[in-house]
């Protein structure tokens, strides 16, 4: 895997479980 690719990969996931942590009723909107 590209550098690029996984710090891509890295920096969506550490957005989601930021969203997730701060924001606990965003999970219920997404689904």
């Amino acid at each position: 895997m590209a550098p690029e690719q996984l710090l891509a990969t890295s920096a969506k996931l550490c957005a989601e479980i930021l969203a997730v942590v701060a924001e606990p009723g965003a999970q219920s909107v997404l689904k």
